[in-house]
């Protein structure tokens, strides 16, 4: 890690954010900071357009998921 980060966030790891001093560590507070902040009309939703993105890979990821620790190859289909 940086030595900068370091002096600014002692202790945590990424992501954090920083605005006026403050930092903010927790995923969920930097969200809400995103959205409060950077709001429309000046800037765009961060969230997505189609709400069924959001869930998009998780089937592929638990596809994937299965395949990887399968032990009978065979059965992948």
């Amino acid at each position: 890690k940086p030595a900068d980060l370091q002096n600014l966030a002692p202790g945590t790891h990424p992501p954090f954010i920083t605005f006026n001093g403050e930092v903010k560590t927790d995923v969920n507070k930097i969200e809400e900071f995103l959205e409060d902040v950077l709001s429309p009309p000046k800037y765009s939703k961060l969230s997505a357009r189609h709400p069924e993105s959001n869930t998009a890979g998780m089937d592929i990821f638990a596809k994937f998921s299965a395949y990887i620790k399968n032990s009978k190859p065979d059965a992948n289909e």
